[in-house]
């Protein structure tokens, strides 16, 4: 249990992600075959389909024909989402693959779909100081080292970048009472933790970024300076986390986890795997922004072997979009290369595995999951927990879960940094911000959370935390 101090190092086995009793892949699509995927699940059937795309993720099916891991109606306002129906033009003539959207989450009605306008809303300026992001050089993303391997064409539109993530997208939003507020909690002596909390905790990226810029020219003062100054513990770091909006908070966790000695491979994982590639690139210039450094460089420097260049391929943001289809022919191909990678031969080609499941889109990583299981009868989750280990394993268990069930794989991952001895505070904070900048997510993950561990997501961490970092925590789940 945490009490708003720094414990020793923080540490521990990398998250499982295996599933727990009653609960697995959808039964209905595994057991279809390849021109059934359009079947939508029992009424009252989990897991649910994917739920809205977390934020800085790639959203769900866009125009795809995948298969659904998902289904969920976008949330209000994109958040990365797709387009408009026949943005893209008409729907991709391979029929059988699209798929009605399933009952609601969780066995619920869905919520009504409002109409989408195709257009994506126009997003602020991340940082109080009004610089742009320098564009990233050529080649400093990096590319798969594996030239036998090369990434599939990306087909079909790009996703653009979250909310949040883009800079050169500003929305005039007036946030200067807000900062008048938090100013008032933070001056004098003491500090009004409650208004504090009450003020921050409810923000989304646009009004972040609007709150630092009118904490900027309103109060003439650095908004993290006087968090850091005026707070402690992990109190402070969880303000700190929100206040720097997604994408800072993203940057600052891929330099915590590869500075110093070792890498926090929990935590840089959580940052870099199943991002899109419009996220990717904005990560890597803030990250040169930031610390004038090449972000590929400094966490390819910090790792070795086989899994740099796992990282490698990650990085240079070459996954096919959302909206691009499933492909018959290359999910085959794909079939084929993961079955002779692991149990075809001895030895296993781990390359071959990461270049499929990191350049894959999240639908086309559903379809060859649910295609696995019905061809060997084995899931693609238990063959890779038997063929690798270590990082690399935890890797690809992580992009595979994030494909096909992202609220149950976010869901999983807050567990892991609360179970065992001692709470990993860090990661906590980490994964639980994340989830709150989208609210609507949020209540995916908890609805998972429940389902899987059968107890509230919020009376867990308030059981593992106290004091202020309770309460701010606790502010952030509800």
């Amino acid at each position: 249990m945490s009490y708003g101090s720094y414990p020793a190092q923080q540490g521990g086995p990398p998250p499982s992600h295996s599933p727990q009793p009653g609960y697995g892949p959808p039964t209905s699509p595994y057991n279809q075959a390849a021109h059934q995927y359009n079947q939508a699940p029992p009424q009252a059937s989990y897991p649910p389909p994917m739920g809205y795309p977390p934020q800085g993720y790639p959203p769900s099916q866009q125009r795809s024909n995948a298969p659904p891991g998902g289904g969920y109606p976008p949330p209000q306002g994109g958040y990365g989402g797709p387009p408009a129906q026949g943005q893209w033009g008409q729907p991709f003539p391979q029929p059988g693959y699209g798929q009605a959207p399933p009952p609601g989450p969780y066995g619920q009605a869905p919520p009504p779909t409002p109409p989408y306008s195709g257009s994506f809303p126009p997003q602020p300026q991340a940082y109080a100081q009004g610089g742009q992001f320098p564009p990233v050089q050529q080649g400093g993303y990096g590319m798969p080292p594996t030239p036998q391997y090369p990434p599939q064409p990306m087909v079909g539109a790009p996703a653009l970048p979250s909310p949040g993530y883009d800079p050169h997208h500003v929305v005039p939003v007036d946030m200067t009472s807000t900062a008048d507020t938090i100013r008032a909690a933070m001056k004098g002596f003491g500090t009004d933790d409650k208004t504090l909390i009450n003020a921050l905790a409810k923000l989304d990226p646009i009004q972040i970024a609007g709150l630092q810029q009118a904490y900027t020219t309103r109060i003439r003062r650095d908004l993290e300076k006087d968090i850091t100054s005026e707070t402690s513990g992990y109190y402070r770091e969880a303000l700190l986390a929100i206040v720097r909006g997604p994408l800072l908070h993203d940057v600052y966790c891929v330099r915590k986890a590869i500075k110093g000695i070792g890498t926090n491979e929990d935590m840089l994982s959580d940052v870099l795997v199943g991002r899109s590639n419009a996220d990717m690139r904005a990560i890597q210039a803030a990250y040169q922004q930031t610390f004038r450094k090449d972000m590929v460089t400094e966490v390819a420097d910090d790792l070795s072997l086989d899994t740099k260049q796992h990282f490698k391929m990650i990085m240079a943001a070459t996954r096919n979009e959302e909206s691009s289809p499933v492909n018959p022919q290359q999910l085959e191909q794909d079939l084929n290369s993961l079955y002779e990678a692991t149990e075809g031969k001895v030895g296993t080609a781990k390359l071959q595995i990461c270049e499929i499941l990191t350049n894959r889109s999240d639908g086309q990583i559903r379809a060859i999951a649910q295609q696995y299981q019905q061809r060997f009868q084995r899931s693609l989750d238990a063959v890779i927990r038997s063929k690798l280990s270590g990082h690399m394993e935890e890797t690809l268990l992580l992009q595979l879960a994030k494909a096909t069930d992202r609220a149950m794989s976010d869901a999983t991952q807050l567990e892991a940094a609360m179970k065992g001895m001692g709470t990993k505070d860090e990661l906590l904070i980490q994964r639980v911000v994340r989830a709150h900048w989208n609210r609507q997510h949020l209540e995916q993950v908890k609805g998972a959370y429940r389902h899987k561990y059968h107890k509230a997501l919020v009376d867990r961490v308030k059981g593992e935390t106290s004091g202020h970092y309770k309460e701010l925590m606790e502010k952030c789940l509800t």
